[in-house]
């Protein structure tokens, strides 16, 4: 999406962003050890990462981030 294209939908209504990847990930039982934290579900998990992304896609998400919880200084 180009800055033009995101401003025109910022015109029509609010974006949704997806719910907190790293929490819901933690909740279904990902790994989520230091030092990479729930980032590690990535690697070990995709299969939880992808239905997660796919359910909060599907419940009307706009915007849906990456695995960064806690994984910044």
């Amino acid at each position: 999406m180009n800055p033009a294209s995101l401003a025109a939908r910022f015109a029509e209504r609010p974006l949704l962003l997806d719910a907190a990847l790293g929490t819901e990930l933690s909740r279904r039982g990902a790994p989520a050890s230091p030092p990479l934290w729930s980032a590690r579900a990535i690697l070990e998990r995709p299969d939880l990462v992808l239905a997660v992304h796919r359910e909060n896609a599907a419940a009307g998400s706009d915007v849906l981030t990456a695995g960064t919880f806690r994984t910044q200084p």
